[in-house]
């Protein structure tokens, strides 16, 4: 049976040399590709990676929820973050907006509403 939660989920694997890793599934996945993002893209990415916790916000209705998790070269967790709403967090915010502007454009399988 299929519900809700199966309908989205991106996940995105950046490594220090610029290698991106992303999945996009929709029941299953649908993309399933490896891209270089460009030299300013990640050190952008590594500037705005916040130095500490942030507080979760969960007074929101409906959107993105995203988890993070940030090491640095030897392995180390340098920031982790639960799943949680990002809403006027700006760091993660165009944190966000980079990693999502690397997703190749795909077509959404139907949803048949059969149970």
């Amino acid at each position: 049976m299929r519900t809700s939660s199966d309908w989205d989920k991106t996940s995105f694997n950046l490594s220090y040399d610029g290698e991106l890793h992303i999945i996009v599934t929709y029941w299953e996945p649908i993309v399933d590709c490896v891209v270089r993002i460009s030299a300013e893209d990640l050190d952008k990415i590594k500037s705005l990676i916040p130095t500490e916790s942030i507080l979760a916000i969960d007074d929101c209705c409906d959107g993105d929820a995203w988890s993070f998790e940030a090491f640095d070269e030897v392995g180390n967790v340098i920031f982790h973050r639960e799943m949680f709403y990002t809403y006027d967090i700006v760091p993660l915010e165009k944190i966000q907006a980079i990693l999502k502007s690397y997703i190749p454009e795909y077509t959404v399988p139907e949803y048949d509403e059969k149970e």
